[in-house]
């Protein structure tokens, strides 16, 4: 972390920006006991009176293909481009087809059935308080995340989501997305560019990204930034076939990698150096 001290000193705030991921990446996405958290799209799986047990033999059919191209570095960029897009419209027709309504997002935000990582709050108030704009740029859900925002008193004007929006029927069944699209892989700058926020950061000279995929770099992907500094998170666990590949492809392509087990306490003092 020295190393992005250094590159920060000759900053100030106000020439900062944060976009940062947000499944596995401010959410827990391994314990502290080894054990996985749930995110924007495995909650159901590990809760399973949310959508029943149908749904979650059917969507662990759709996550051991599709995972697996998105996490394999060899694949080339298009064709995991169209994969994922199979991989998001699948998943959210059985949504529809497994009763997702308002209450489930309730339940899920109230129970705190997807944990946040500790520090999350402190992260998004320090940088409220020192004006620095962040764009939580997530392939999951915008009810969801604005709904844990609005739960830790951190929906902050200086903080934006750019996640895909769920729209829901007079009786508060999920009927579609509104928009395009979002998924892992075309999240980029330059779709950034047609929001009403993105004056904040047009003109800033350095973005902080957080995130725990390799495809989480083609956030600033458009943007005209001095400096990029990468923190991602390595949720990879011990053992698993593809960890050595995985871990070398985090390390090539991240400033600093943390264990998927840590918290956000780092990326505080880093924020509190520039102060």
């Amino acid at each position: 972390m020295q190393e992005l001290y250094k590159k920060l000193s000759q900053y100030r705030k106000e020439d900062i920006c944060i976009i940062s991921d947000f499944d596995a990446t401010l959410t827990q996405a391994i314990k502290k006991d080894m054990s996985k958290g749930s995110d924007s799209f495995s909650v159901y799986e590990n809760n399973p009176h949310l959508l029943g047990e149908e749904y979650i033999i059917l969507t662990n059919r759709l996550f051991e293909k599709y995972y697996a191209i998105e996490q394999d570095p060899e694949v080339p960029g298009d064709e995991k481009e169209l994969a994922m897009v199979e991989w998001w419209t699948k998943e959210f027709e059985l949504y529809k087809a497994h009763g997702l309504n308002q209450d489930v997002f309730i339940e899920i935000i109230q129970h705190k059935l997807i944990e946040l990582k500790h520090h999350v709050e402190d992260f998004l108030k320090l940088s409220h308080s020192m004006n620095i704009p962040v764009v939580i740029f997530s392939a999951g859900v915008y009810n969801l995340i604005h709904g844990f925002l609005q739960k830790i008193n951190a929906d902050f004007n200086n903080v934006h989501v750019v996640a895909n929006i769920f729209e829901f029927d007079n009786s508060g069944n999920f009927v579609s997305t509104k928009g395009d699209l979002i998924h892992s892989l075309n999240k980029n700058f330059e779709e950034l560019s047609h929001l009403p926020f993105y004056s904040d950061l047009r003109d800033k000279k350095v973005a902080i990204i957080l995130g725990d995929s390799v495809s989480d770099m083609n956030m600033v992907r458009g943007g005209d930034f001095e400096e990029v500094i990468s923190i991602g998170f390595f949720n990879t666990l011990p053992g698993h076939k593809d960890y050595e590949r995985r871990l070398k492809a985090h390390q090539e392509t991240f400033d600093i990698v943390l264990d998927g087990r840590e918290d956000l306490g780092k990326v505080v003092e880093l924020l509190k150096s520039i102060q």
